[in-house]
């Protein structure tokens, strides 16, 4: 009995040690691929892997700009300009729906 406790403490030690060295961790790096695979596509893509956009840019000849926002955010109080500490990512869509260019601004745009 005592050699089946003993057998069994050292797989279930072996499960937890294995567990955490393959833990993932989220990086800018990874965000950075995901936002490239997306790029070229239609903006449904967009919609889809992100959800409703917190706001939408209508800019000239049918282009336009979903932007994503992460909160906070923090605003200069001389220039009243954002400094985003989440992340604000911006998808520019042109007027056939395809996604050409793509900006990720703040710290913690990771994935």
């Amino acid at each position: 009995m005592k050699y089946t406790v003993t057998v069994f403490a050292a797989c279930l030690l072996l499960a937890v040690l294995s567990s955490c060295s393959s833990t993932y961790v989220p990086t800018r790096a990874a965000y950075e691929k995901e936002l490239k695979e997306i790029l070229g596509q239609h903006e449904d893509n967009a919609l889809i892997n992100y959800g409703k956009p917190d706001e939408v840019m209508e800019l000239a000849e049918g282009w336009k700009v979903l932007v994503y926002t992460k909160l906070p955010y923090s605003v200069s109080p001389l220039t009243e300009t954002k400094k985003y500490l989440g992340c604000e990512t911006k998808f520019v869509v042109s007027p056939n729906s395809k996604i050409e260019k793509i900006r990720a601004d703040g710290n913690f745009c990771v994935r």
